[in-house]
């Protein structure tokens, strides 16, 4: 089909296009369109990745930090039980070193503590025995 356009003055033929044409120009369209939504579909795809690499990070940087926590509690615990077991072993020491000098002055191992009662008549006892003479008080 030809027509005839009188712009600026001259005649232009304008042809329409065939049907080989058109369709390829159809095929060349849709494949555009198919292009474009694919496109789009996987930017949306990414992004929506985007979004769960970053939560997944946030996870790993809490569970970092939580274990950073751990490790600090445990090692605060394992300070305290090493200046624990140090004054036990003082303790220890001190106790093992008074028992030795019990031993060395031959001090019994019963109680020297004695109530007062006792303490008045061995008192008693012992004045008896040093002045045979003198009566009791």
């Amino acid at each position: 089909m030809n027509e005839t356009n009188g712009l600026n003055g001259g005649p232009h033929e304008v042809n329409s296009l065939d049907d080989v044409a058109q369709a390829a120009v159809s095929h060349g369209l849709t494949q555009w369109q198919k292009m474009v939504q694919e496109r789009d579909s996987f930017r949306q795809e990414a992004e929506r990745l985007r979004a769960e690499l970053t939560s997944c990070k946030i996870a790993l940087e809490a569970q970092s930090s939580y274990a950073a926590q751990m490790e600090s509690r445990m090692a605060d615990t394992i300070a305290l039980r090493d200046q624990t077991v140090a004054e036990r072993i003082k303790w220890e020491a001190l106790f093992v070193g008074i028992m030795a000098q019990l031993k060395a002055f031959d001090v019994p191992a019963g109680p020297l503590i004695r109530g007062a009662e006792d303490d008045r008549e061995t008192r008693q006892d012992a004045v008896n025995r040093s002045s045979p003479g003198v009566s009791g008080l």
